[in-house]
């Protein structure tokens, strides 16, 4: 068995892991909302592309809409945060700022997996693989969860493109 690289007293571990976790979950959420929103934006299609294995794939096998409503939104969290739980609005902008928020927690979660290593240096070999483990299994599910909704969003959104241009029309 190989020591860490730093040998620190157990609960002081224990104690850091802790605090490290949160630091990072919470800096990175808030490094996320810091980014212009056009750093997320994309041109709408006309048609979502969705592939049979990835919709089979969150809703049959990892089943995201039977879970999502009780999994926590950690965008309503911070002032200046925005809330992905339910739709509040029925407006294309709104739609659209809803859209960029699903790629934007997208974005977060797959940071906040990214310095799992860290904790290697502190920790036996065994706990940051654990480490790893947490990072991975804590973060997917939110991805999942937003890779489920994007189409959904860009659905929605061409649908009501589609009637605001029939309205106009008549």
């Amino acid at each position: 068995m190989t020591l860490p690289l730093i040998t620190l007293d157990l609960w002081v571990t224990i104690l850091l892991d802790t605090v490290l976790w949160f630091i990072f979950h919470m800096g990175f959420a808030k490094l996320a909302i810091l980014i212009p929103d056009r750093f997320f934006e994309k041109p709408i299609p006309n048609d979502v592309k969705e592939t049979p294995f990835k919709t089979f794939f969150l809703e049959k096998i990892v089943m995201v809409p039977k879970w999502k409503k009780y999994s926590p939104d950690g965008g309503a969290h911070f002032k200046d945060g925005f809330s992905k739980r339910y739709l509040k609005e029925k407006n294309l902008a709104y739609y659209e700022k809803f859209l960029i928020e699903t790629r934007r927690a997208e974005l977060t979660h797959y940071l906040q997996m990214l310095p799992a290593p860290i904790f290697f240096l502190f920790n036996p070999i065994w706990v940051g693989w654990l480490m790893i483990g947490y990072a991975v299994l804590f973060n997917l599910p939110f991805i999942w969860i937003q890779k489920y909704n994007q189409p959904r969003m860009i659905k929605l959104m061409i649908k009501t493109k589609a009637r605001l241009n029939n309205a106009e029309v008549k």
